[in-house]
């Protein structure tokens, strides 16, 4: 999150892949939906993305008696390219916050192959309801779904094994926290991973570090670097995305010539905006 004086800008980071990383003038577009998001959009078929798709399931939450049932979708492979089905997820409730909405739980997901996958990500689909996965890693433009947010959120399993691996057979847990806006019980999910080795994508961001405030009002101007790592090494772009303050659709982020994971540029609050929250988006291209 920057750390801003006056200027409050929320950051998440969204993890691309592109078939042609030589041309980007027509991969990212402004999203101007109802959804209370301006969000970027990438062309970005999935059949390209190097990735496996293990399945998908909606979550039906019982709050009363804390229990989940979990069923999957049935025509999965109507919407996409199903090369590997997994079993449920075993899905348990820690606590629940009537008031607020957020139910708390922890997710265990089970390989009982012989096959090794890597970068396993669960990722939670937004929709035309509000349901929203709290504890972030990063967000995913694969496998969206109608009346929801062009990207996803996702949380990453097997971060503490080399290459991320989730080795067959094994089981591998996370806990997380889920928003259910009215109460309402249905989460629909899904799975992917990359099969047979790591991911083709930058599989993380992470570190964004501000040197400065930015100033509401005025155009003032911070250093900010930020971490994209890539198992390829071939990260072709990252991006800022917040037009609200830069004035620009994306501003485009510089390589360090020491640290090759390391990403730096210059941000100008260049419409002088107020004081205020403003959403914001690290962009990484390989």
């Amino acid at each position: 999150m920057f750390k801003v004086k006056l200027v409050y800008i929320c950051v998440f980071f969204i993890l691309f892949l592109t078939a042609c990383s030589s041309n980007h003038s027509n991969i990212v577009i402004p999203d101007n939906t109802d959804s209370g998001f301006n969000l970027p959009v990438a062309e970005n078929p999935e059949q390209d993305s190097g990735r496996s798709f293990l399945g998908t399931w909606t979550a039906s939450f019982d709050l009363e008696n804390m229990t989940v049932a979990v069923e999957p979708n049935r025509d999965t492979n109507v919407h996409f390219n199903v090369t590997l089905l997994l079993p449920g997820p075993q899905i348990d409730i820690l606590s629940f916050d009537g008031q607020t909405g957020m139910v708390e739980v922890e997710i265990t997901i089970n390989n009982p192959s012989n096959i090794d996958a890597y970068d396993v990500r669960f990722i939670v689909m937004t929709d035309n309801v509000g349901h929203m996965l709290q504890d972030i890693d990063s967000w995913t433009d694969l496998y969206d779904q109608p009346g929801g947010l062009p990207i996803n959120p996702f949380v990453a399993y097997a971060k503490g094994e080399p290459n991320r691996l989730f080795a067959g057979p094994s089981e591998h847990t996370e806990s997380m926290t889920i928003y259910l806006p009215g109460l309402n019980p249905n989460v629909t999910f899904a799975i992917d991973a990359s099969v047979p080795g790591n991911c083709t994508e930058p599989y993380m961001i992470d570190d964004f570090w501000q040197e400065d405030s930015l100033e509401a009002g005025v155009a003032s101007s911070t250093y900010a670097d930020i971490f994209v790592y890539d198992w390829q090494d071939n990260v072709s772009n990252v991006f800022l995305y917040c037009p609200v303050i830069t004035g620009v659709d994306l501003l485009a982020f510089t390589r360090d010539a020491v640290d090759p994971d390391l990403y730096y540029g210059t941000v100008t609050n260049n419409n002088t905006v107020s004081e205020g929250m403003y959403d914001a988006y690290f962009i990484a291209y390989s």
